[in-house]
């Protein structure tokens, strides 16, 4: 397997890309897409290269990262967003090998052990920390979609107390707002705004991707269906 445009724009967002040498937050010498290595630690800090020579040290680096993951395809049969997603741990890290265990284990402790690597010199950093929460949404994202593929006109259950909104992600609405059914199974919180209670069945008359997250429209308005790692509605 290689990585997809998606996994190596997921690898530019999160390394970025310094034309000049560099010492990261661990003293080691680092240029371009976070490139090291003995060709970098030949250069004084400061020396720059091309757009074009940080491109080549990318693609170099995913090589040697992709014959890393792919040790591991025997034993897991990686998807592809849960290749990208170890290359791209793999590409900051160093390798997958600790994460896996060499093999030993299942998929769903792979993705709860990527969010322990988030520290440097036994420091939490949060940029690691986010990047280990993406990266672990990304790996997971293939099962999330799976269980959300939400059907038009279907009638689905809340699992937890949602709002209701006028758009995805807009203005939660007032209980008036709500149909007289969403209303018998609704309460308001302390500034009025309706929250749907758990176990409510809605029916779905739309769907929208926006931010990782699926929104699902009902009679009412608008209501999270499934955001990141969690599904709300099923």
């Amino acid at each position: 397997m290689v990585t997809s445009q998606k996994g190596i724009n997921l690898i530019k967002k999160w390394e970025g890309c310094v034309l000049k040498v560099y010492l990261d937050v661990t003293g080691t010498k680092t240029i371009g897409f976070g490139h090291t290595g003995a060709d970098v630690n030949a250069l004084p800090v400061g020396a720059r290269i091309s757009q074009e020579q940080a491109d080549m040290y990318l693609k170099m680096d995913l090589a040697r990262f992709e014959k890393n993951v792919n040790r591991y395809d025997d034993v897991y049969h990686w998807t592809q967003n849960e290749f990208d997603a170890l290359v791209c741990f793999a590409y900051n890290v160093g390798s997958i090998d600790q994460l896996v265990d060499n093999g030993n284990r299942d998929k769903n402790t792979i993705a709860n052990k990527m969010l322990l690597y988030n520290k440097s010199k036994g420091i939490v950093l949060d940029g690691l920390t986010n990047r280990r929460k993406f990266e672990r949404q990304l790996f997971l994202s293939d099962e999330i979609i799976e269980k959300s593929k939400y059907v038009i006109s279907k009638t689905y259950v809340i699992n937890t107390d949602l709002y209701v909104r006028d758009e995805p992600q807009g203005n939660k609405l007032k209980m008036d707002a709500l149909t007289e059914n969403a209303k018998a199974h609704a309460y308001f919180d302390s500034e009025g705004y309706a929250i749907l209670k758990g176990k409510t069945k809605v029916t779905c008359l739309s769907i929208k991707e926006l931010d990782n997250s699926t929104w699902m429209r009902i009679p009412s308005g608008w209501v999270c269906a499934r955001n990141e790692e969690k599904i709300y509605i099923e």
